[in-house]
């Protein structure tokens, strides 16, 4: 065969490809608008659940989900109280979708299967704090908005990021690796360790008083799945936070969570919470400390963090220490992206900072950026701040309203009512009304 033939041939299939690949992009395309048509609340008006209840779903992280209070004492479970005693019972559903430790990429990755899922009429958005500690995503935040853009191996990310052939590839891709993942993550050997591990967690969350039998079974039960499954790294992360916790040996859980951080290295998964988070977080809560012993704990996560930062120079940015203004700048193009996607299916939708508190105010920068983005965009926005704020300047005690680091079950009252202050001033929970 003559390379002309040879070099047509290729050529042929080459363009063959390409006019595949541009009808399957257009297909794709075409499929995504029809799905946004379908997926707006309007689509759904002969939906019996639609016609019965009027849904409101509450989007954050631990604040959320009602870290360090009760069960059934989160601010959309008070929520859920008022408006029961203002409408008839049943005629509105408050759906809490709070995830401790949730950035805003996690939650921008998630929005549409939450939206999809719940059908809301209004949404409550509280997000931003735990991008200070949980990078991540952050890679492709800086990859989306054309960081590196010099670089071409990166502007060739950011224009494939682009087109919808390449990732429905890479969700593919992601689905058969996470597919072989799932083989590394079991499920405990008994229903009573999953049981027991599970229910101390739980209660670590709420910070409750724990039974120490049963911290030092759910110990046990770790343990065992570690020896069985040593590449299943939410064993270790668990592990490392019950003994950081309940057992108050936070060198004892530093040790587990190093080595549940060898053990994703080398696992390379998918889970979406590594050890890397507690990792970071246990590292910004000895800042402060002056005591021998958070010294010794400081020196060893930095010397760690150097040596895994020589050892995974792809996985480096994890440890990045990023300056308020990049962060900032990453949680502020996050939000306008939710935002844009909630208004875009004409969902109403009220957005809100964080609960001001003297002991943890390093937040105050972004309860300013969150109340000024709601300004601009002319969103309703609830300002826990400045209402916490001005009730501990005329007097009340921080322990009335807080628990360690978040609200205690008063304070997530306290929540729960300026919300619904919120809505009946802007009267948003009439069917008919629009967010401004």
């Amino acid at each position: 065969m003559k390379m002309n033939d040879i070099l047509g041939r290729l050529a042929t299939f080459l363009f063959g490809l390409i006019v595949i690949l541009l009808l399957l992009e257009v297909g794709l395309r075409i499929v995504g608008v029809i799905y946004h048509m379908e997926m707006t609340p309007a689509a759904h008006s002969s939906d019996p659940y639609r016609k019965n209840a009027y849904t409101i779903l509450c989007l954050g992280n631990s604040w959320t989900a009602g870290a360090e209070a009760p069960k059934g004492k989160s601010y959309p479970d008070d929520l859920q109280v008022l408006l029961d005693k203002q409408f008839k019972k049943g005629a509105i559903r408050v759906i809490n979708y709070g995830q401790s430790n949730q950035n805003t990429a996690e939650l921008l990755y998630d929005l549409e299967s939450f939206l999809a899922k719940t059908k809301p009429d209004l949404i409550l958005l509280q997000t931003g704090q735990p991008n200070w500690w949980n990078y991540y995503k952050y890679d492709e935040y800086l990859i989306r908005r054309g960081a590196h853009s010099g670089e071409l191996r990166f502007f060739a990310k950011s224009f494939l990021y682009h087109s919808h052939v390449y990732r429905l590839f890479m969700a593919l891709c992601n689905d058969i690796i996470n597919k072989k993942n799932v083989q590394e993550t079991h499920h405990f050997q008994t229903k009573e360790c999953s049981r027991i591990v599970g229910s101390v967690c739980s209660s670590m969350d709420r910070r409750v008083q724990l039974d120490k039998q049963a911290v030092n079974k759910a110990i046990d039960c770790l343990k065992k799945q570690i020896r069985l499954y040593p590449k299943d790294t939410g064993n270790y992360q668990m592990l490392g936070r019950i003994y950081g916790g309940p057992k108050k040996a936070p060198q004892k859980g530093l040790e587990w969570f190093i080595k549940g951080m060898k053990a994703e290295r080398e696992n390379s998964g998918g889970w979406r919470e590594p050890p890397y988070i507690s990792l970071r977080i246990l590292r910004k809560s000895l800042d402060h400390r002056r005591d021998k012993q958070s010294e010794m704990l400081r020196i060893k996560i930095d010397r760690f963090i150097e040596e895994y930062k020589v050892a995974n120079p792809k996985k480096a940015y994890q440890f990045m220490r990023l300056t308020d203004d990049e962060l900032l700048s990453w949680v502020g193009s996050d939000i306008k992206d939710i935002v844009g996607n909630i208004q875009r299916k004409n969902i109403k939708l009220i957005l809100q900072n964080y609960p001001f508190d003297p002991k943890h105010n390093d937040r105050a920068i972004l309860d300013s950026m969150l109340r000024d983005f709601a300004k601009a965009l002319n969103i309703p926005f609830v300002d826990h701040s400045m209402i916490f704020k001005k009730m501990l300047d005329d007097g009340a005690k921080r322990d009335d309203y807080f628990a360690r680091t978040h609200c205690n079950a008063e304070g997530y009252e306290v929540m729960a009512k300026n919300i619904y202050d919120k809505l009946m001033e802007e009267k948003l929970l009439e069917r008919g009304g629009q967010n401004n």
